[in-house]
This record gives structure tokens, sequence and C-alpha cells, in this order.
């Protein structure tokens, strides 16, 4: 786990006394790591809040934090999908579909969004538009999902399967 804490802290660069990242792709990389290693996106959300409570964290490194703990978050379910019903495993995986396919939808334009977090975080503060970002990241991926739920289901049931019935017979 060191490693991994190493590894992000070598990601924030520190400029006139406030982290930022070099690149937000390279924030979310390291954060998802991070998340995978705690297993708690919120530990990861809670963090990136603390150092912006601090003033060592800008809005953009934090919301890079928070998109790549959402990515993290979705390594528990697809460890505890390894070997159970298809079903499982195809909800694992959406999930895990689901927040890449928002973060890269985001990435291209997290300074649009980032405006917007600021319009929706009146106090101007830091660390409540990281909070704020959180919450309308999911919003935002759950929105644009949505309509696609049934096709999306019949894809990933196309992909994975359901198994085929137990066709050993029982010698009485």
């Amino acid at each position: 786990m060191l490693t991994v804490l190493r590894g992000c802290a070598h990601v924030l660069l520190l400029s006139s006394g406030q982290a930022r990242m070099d690149s937000p792709f390279t924030g979310v990389l390291a954060s998802t790591l991070f998340t995978l290693v705690v297993q708690a996106s919120a530990a990861t959300a809670g963090v990136a809040i603390v150092l912006a409570q601090q003033g060592v964290l800008s809005l953009q490194a934090g919301m890079a934090m928070i998109l790549g703990a959402n990515i993290g978050t979705c390594g528990t379910s697809l460890l505890s999908a390894i070997g159970k019903q298809p079903a499982t495993v195809r909800i694992a995986v959406t999930y895990f579909m689901f927040k890449v396919v928002g973060v890269l939808l985001w990435l291209p334009v997290l300074g649009v969004v980032e405006g917007l977090v600021m319009l929706m975080t009146p106090s101007g503060d830091v660390a409540s538009a990281i909070a704020n970002t959180h919450t309308l990241f999911n919003v935002f991926i759950a929105c644009i999902f949505m309509p696609f739920v049934k096709p999306l289901a019949e894809v990933m049931c196309s992909l994975i399967p359901d198994a085929p019935p137990n066709l050993t017979r029982r010698v009485s």
C-alpha cells in the first residue's frame, strides 16, 4: 500500500503550495489504483476533501481523484463476481463499464464541468466542490445510461451468456 501512496504522491506536483495533477488522466489513474488498494471510494473522496480543506489540492486535481475513485470502487464488485453466476458477473462488468464510460465522457470537458461544479457551490469552497463533483458525476451517468438500460442488458447477456444447464445424468 505504501508504494501506491508514494505513486499517488508522485502524481501530485507542488506548485505554489498547492498540489495539481500533471494531467487529469494521470490523476484518475492514480486515484483508481489507490481506491483499488483501500477498497473504498469514500476513503479516497475523504482524502481529496481533507487535502482541499488544507489548501494543498486544487479543484481539478480533486475532481480527477473523485473520477478515479468511482472507477476504483468497481474493483470490489469485480473481485466478488469471480466464480459466481453469469448474472452476477454481468452486473459487476456493467457497473465497471458504466463508470469507465462516464469518466471518459467527462475527461474531455473537465474544464466546463469545473465551472458547473463551482456554480453549484455558492461558498466557492474547493472541498465542498469536490463533494459536489461526486454527486454530479453519479447523477450525470445515471441520466446518460438510463435510456440505454434495456439495450445494454441485451448486449451484456450476449457477451456473458447464462451457464448451460447441467447435463450430467444421475444414475439411480
